[in-house]
């Protein structure tokens, strides 16, 4: 199951009405409240900002969901959540690789001082443009993914340097320094190449290495983005499970994620 993290969707809060600067404490009660419910099988809380009288889940759960939970963090003080939470991370590329493994080392130190074992080997989430053709898949990266990349910054506003007044989102506003300095084509580009393109080998062994370096439990794909048109994300996907899956079935990433639900746990 995937849990999203603290939105940094300004408008997305207006929209329900919320404040911002509560996303923390609610992403924290909510998804207290969610993981418990399915490991009880009755959905309640009494939080600050969340309350809920005790009620049946129907249908009731099957198995531990325990494992297999996993929700975004980009900032340290997310992660810290997460460990608390005892959720597995969910690794959407957006700094250099270096920063991001040595987030997830923090992470997994984290995790075994809190809850006296292992982390979930993390996830990988990529955006991905893969074609037979180079020159094809180099035009998919920019017109699509640099596009998808070149949009995120508007949505999320990550040059408002007015995020670090939040609290909670002291990280974005450094983010916006950086943006502001070196300018949002030069950051959009930055974003995207973090990201997965290429002919079907090329993409085979981007993928391969960058779940190496997080040790990580597997990829989630991202094939329709960006105003991607019906046709283009259908052989996108066709061609990523056609010839990129079967070779990442051969990478040994350690044991299924979660424990399998079986006759036995039902």
């Amino acid at each position: 199951m995937l849990l999203e993290g603290a939105s940094v969707g300004r408008v997305e809060f207006e929209g329900f009405g919320v404040e911002m600067a509560e996303s923390r404490r609610r992403f924290t009660e909510y998804a207290t409240a969610i993981l418990s419910g399915l490991e009880t099988g009755e959905m309640a809380y009494d939080g600050e900002l969340y309350r809920q009288p005790r009620v049946e889940i129907r249908p009731a759960p099957v198995a531990s969901f325990r494992g297999r939970v996993y929700a975004s963090a980009i900032s340290p003080e997310t992660s810290r959540i997460l460990a608390e939470l005892g959720v597995g991370m969910m690794i959407i590329a957006q700094k250099p690789w270096e920063t991001v493994e040595a987030d997830v080392a923090a992470y997994r130190e984290l995790y075994r001082e809190i809850n006296g074992e292992e982390a979930p080997k993390p996830l990988l989430v990529s955006w991905v443009s893969v074609h037979e053709s180079d020159a094809a898949a180099e035009e998919m990266f920019e017109r699509w993914i640099m596009g998808y990349c070149a949009s995120t910054l508007v949505h999320y506003e990550f040059a408002n340097q007015g995020l670090a007044e939040i609290p909670g989102y002291e990280y974005y506003g450094k983010l916006a320094q950086r943006i502001a300095k070196h300018g949002p084509e030069s950051f959009s580009r930055f974003l995207a190449e973090l990201q997965v393109w290429g002919t079907p080998a090329s993409v085979t062994e981007q993928l391969r290495e960058n779940v190496r370096r997080i040790d990580g439990a597997g990829v989630v794909g991202v094939f329709n983005y960006g105003g991607m048109p019906h046709d283009v994300a259908r052989a996108n996907i066709g061609c990523f499970a056609e010839r990129v899956l079967p070779a990442l079935h051969g990478i040994d990433t350690g044991p299924p994620v979660g424990r399998p639900v079986t006759a036995a746990t039902r």
